[in-house]
């Protein structure tokens, strides 16, 4: 079930992401929302992308380990996942944008071998994060033993 939630909200977020332009477009344009709503859209859909993005990995973080955590336990590997993703994501396609001329060089395989790779930031990532909650929360619990036999 948590499966399949996450996948869900995955789906509508970059849905929202790719289509949110197009959204606050119609939304001025066919309802008679003015234009300032616009620029307001797009401003709200990126902050709700960030939201849905740190909910996504605060959940993965909560529900896949084998140990109990607190959600305020995942919430800083979660917050630093997101800005480094977006970074990492905003970084990768300045690059392929702008300095890699994959496409002549692979031809139609380029497109595939650089997803490959953009993947496999965004795992290196997501698994930072994780480890990042677990030494926090090692951390934390080393100081608590410390402090009962003090």
């Amino acid at each position: 079930f948590c499966t399949l939630g996450m996948a869900f909200v995955l789906v509508m977020s970059i849905f929202l992401l790719v289509f949110g332009k197009t959204i606050g477009r119609t939304l001025v344009y066919k309802l008679g929302f003015s234009l300032e709503f616009n620029r307001i859209w797009n401003l709200i859909r990126y902050i709700i992308m960030i939201g849905v993005t740190i909910f996504i990995l605060a959940a993965l973080y909560y529900y896949t380990p084998s140990k109990r955590l607190r959600w305020r336990d995942v919430l800083p590997g979660a917050i630093f996942a997101t800005i480094a993703w977006i970074i990492a994501s905003m970084g990768f396609s300045f690059y392929v944008d702008n300095f890699n001329n994959y496409s002549r060089l692979y031809g139609s395989i380029g497109a595939v071998i650089v997803f490959l790779v953009w993947l496999y930031l965004t795992s290196i990532i997501v698994i930072t994060g994780g480890e990042i909650n677990a030494l926090l929360v090692s951390s934390r619990e080393k100081d608590l033993k410390n402090k009962n036999y003090l």
